[in-house]
């Protein structure tokens, strides 16, 4: 019975991550693509990897919801991991007190993204792409700029991670249920559900 209530609660866990996300249950994924791979290798410069279990933090509530970073914070730490990336320094329980201050949690759970442009000064914007492309994807990163992507975990419940850069076929990610340690290589067999390309509107900032 023990061995059941675990298994239990960890996809309850799990699933509640899918309330951090308001994209349409018909997005369509990214495929895999037909034509040649560009073939290039180079990550982002040095990136904090923030994870939504993190005991310091992992037991903090997010707006409306009012559930847990630890089940349900991938969004905030991958925000988290890009600002970082621009030289803001606002790790998750920050983040996500200033979100919950300011209205930036629907009643859902679910990540306003304006909220961030407006924190930031609008120095901070979000491209939404209408599909979630390779060409976009590879674009942005080569111009120095991370992406936040949604993907299925095990090929159900919604999650998001950030890519910080390519190897061959491969993206490099830095995922908020990982080790911590190292980044992770997603296939560009798997799926891509959603993109949000990490913009800084003052300068580009060139890997």
């Amino acid at each position: 019975m023990k061995k059941i209530s675990l298994l239990i609660g960890f996809v309850i866990i799990i699933f509640s991550i899918s309330l951090i996300t308001n994209e349409p249950k018909n997005s369509t994924p990214l495929a895999p693509p037909t034509k040649t791979i560009a073939k290039f290798a180079f990550h982002l410069p040095i990136i904090p990897i923030y994870l939504q279990n993190d005991p310091r933090w992992k037991n903090e509530l997010i707006g409306g919801s009012q559930q847990t970073l630890g089940a349900v914070g991938c969004t905030v730490c991958c925000v988290s991991m890009a600002l970082a990336h621009y030289g803001i320094d606002l790790p998750p329980p920050q983040l996500n007190e200033l979100l919950k201050a300011n209205n930036g949690y629907t009643s859902q759970g679910w990540l306003k993204w304006q909220t961030i442009s407006q924190l930031t000064h609008s120095q901070i914007n979000f491209t939404i792409s209408a599909q979630p492309k390779t060409a976009v994807i590879d674009a942005a990163l080569q111009l120095g700029q991370p992406v936040i992507a949604k993907i299925l975990l095990y090929g159900i419940f919604p999650h998001w991670v950030l890519i910080v850069g390519k190897n061959g076929p491969d993206y490099l990610i830095k995922d908020p249920l990982g080790d911590g340690k190292s980044l992770t290589k997603f296939s560009h067999q798997n799926r891509i559900y959603a993109i949000r390309v990490v913009e800084n509107s003052n300068s580009l900032h060139k890997p």
